[in-house]
């Protein structure tokens, strides 16, 4: 199981905060990062945030929301369910797939 860490020193309310202003100096993958790691002690209202990020319409976000809620440790009913979901649809694949090749 992957560890978490921090990338900032924010309460979830204040996660919550930012996340409702649209700032772009504080990028919203970040904050989902931080999101994880909450989730990730048993923060059920940060793992909610998440699977609303999954929504998001930047992909980086999406990538950082999907990736911590399917290594939250005992996710809830609604987050495995919507985790699927968001698998399953074909406009996600490029960000879930990993690349046939990579270029260094």
């Amino acid at each position: 199981m992957p560890q978490f860490i921090r990338q900032t020193a924010l309460t979830y309310e204040q996660i919550a905060e930012f996340l409702k202003l649209h700032l772009t100096s504080l990028p919203h993958c970040l904050l989902a990062n931080d999101l994880g790691f909450l989730a990730s002690k048993g923060d059920t209202r940060a793992e909610q945030k998440l699977v609303e990020l999954l929504g998001s319409d930047d992909s980086p976000t999406q990538y950082a929301a999907y990736h911590c809620l399917k290594n939250l440790p005992s996710p809830l009913i609604g987050t495995v369910t919507a985790l699927s979901t968001f698998a399953a649809d074909p406009r996600h694949a490029a960000l879930l797939d990993p690349p046939a090749e990579a270029v260094y």
